[in-house]
């Protein structure tokens, strides 16, 4: 038998008054715990939204008229898709912090449906969490998606160009014998 297994015989193990006391604390922190790791969340998606638009700006404004459409349809859809999907993330971060609906609260329909205010704050924090790691994949797909774009880019035909060789000035060649010959030196006055 190892640690892992359970003995049908065994009752459950009693939480200790320390189990308890360390069990109120972490369940009196765990929203605001969530809400701080959304806000950090939220700013970190902000950026990547920001650097995402920004690579599309300088990315759109390389093209050309000649880059063919399957192309231009194939970067909107990398570079869009990697933007929708980080801007769900920002929502979904952005939302945690202020609630999905305003809602009133009732004392007793939270006792009701939770037995206690502390019942109600920790399912919260799950919410909140669970929340939280849905907009981490969203956003991890909308930055691959990025990502994708940007090796398409890599792909890109270049810019037409014309086949046909630049022309080179002509030079004139001389031959050795045509640059040896000599102009006679005008006469001197002295002689």
């Amino acid at each position: 038998m190892t640690i892992f297994d359970t003995d049908p015989s065994r009752e459950d193990p009693k939480p200790t008054r320390a189990d308890q006391k360390a069990f109120e604390e972490l369940a009196a922190t765990a929203h605001s715990r969530a809400v701080a790791d959304a806000k950090t969340w939220r700013n970190a998606y902000g950026m990547l939204a920001g650097g995402l638009g920004a690579l599309l700006g300088l990315i759109g404004s390389q093209l050309h008229a000649d880059t063919p459409t399957g192309w231009r349809i194939a970067l909107s859809v990398l570079f869009g898709g990697g933007l929708v999907a980080i801007g769900t993330a920002l929502a979904m971060a952005v939302t945690i912090e202020g609630g999905l609906r305003t809602t009133s609260l009732n004392l007793h329909a939270i006792v009701r449906d939770h037995n206690s205010l502390r019942a109600y704050q920790v399912d919260q924090a799950d919410a909140a969490h669970s929340r939280l790691d849905w907009s981490k994949l969203v956003a991890a797909v909308g930055a691959l998606l990025g990502i994708a774009g940007l090796i398409v880019t890599l792909w890109l035909p270049g810019k037409a160009s014309d086949t046909t060789p630049a022309s080179v000035p002509a030079t004139s060649q001389t031959s050795p014998t045509e640059s040896s010959t000599t102009t006679p030196a005008p006469p001197t006055s002295g002689d």
